[in-house]
């Protein structure tokens, strides 16, 4: 049995596949952190405006060395401010500067999302 082809912009498409929204936080403000759900991704499925903390860099060590030299480090708190289009560089803020990322780049930093 052969399917049926779907092709984005047909009727009968399920786009939402491709541009879901962010999913919603759990928990307040005053909660403590050890009863929060730490969840770990890389840095280019953030969603906009959100906060992060960089865990770890998945990388060669002239990876690890571009991005240092950018101020990105485990440990650093980051903020996606915003994507570029048609899957373009990401734009971060780093310790008050604002750095562009391009996405093989930002799919190598696994990062806990905060807030």
């Amino acid at each position: 049995m052969k399917l049926p082809v779907q092709r984005a912009g047909l009727p009968g498409n399920d786009l939402s596949l491709y541009c879901a929204p962010c999913p919603p936080r759990a928990g307040s403000r005053g909660t403590l952190r050890s009863r929060r759900a730490i969840m770990t991704t890389t840095l280019d499925q953030v969603c906009e405006n959100g906060k992060a903390k960089v865990v770890d860099i998945r990388g060669g060590l002239g990876l690890r060395q571009r991005l240092g030299q950018m101020g990105v480090h485990p440990g650093d708190v980051i903020t996606l401010l915003r994507y570029g289009a048609l899957r373009g560089p990401i734009l971060i803020e780093v310790h008050g500067s604002q750095v562009a990322l391009g996405r093989g780049i930002a799919s190598k930093v696994i990062v806990e999302t905060l807030e």
